[in-house]
């Protein structure tokens, strides 16, 4: 999964469709979902961006590919 920032609230359960384009071009659309809402405390609310966790739903093996790729390069 990840954050995807948005000043809009999703509800939980809602299906999201996910664009994504790396620096080196490739292209993959994601289908998502929003698992659960969780609230933020006022104290944090000041310090964070307006977002919302996604969940990715049956990844293609590509995709799946290149995020073991870039984990690599990053360790």
């Amino acid at each position: 999964g990840f954050f995807v920032q948005t000043p809009g609230a999703v509800p939980p359960g809602a299906e999201v469709i996910v664009e994504l384009r790396t620096p080196e071009g490739r292209r993959f659309v994601l289908e998502t979902s929003v698992p659960y809402r969780r609230p933020v405390s006022h104290s944090l609310a000041s310090h964070s961006t307006e977002g919302i966790g996604l969940h990715i739903q049956d990844p293609s093996k590509a995709y799946r590919r290149w995020v073991e790729e870039v984990s690599a390069d990053q360790s």
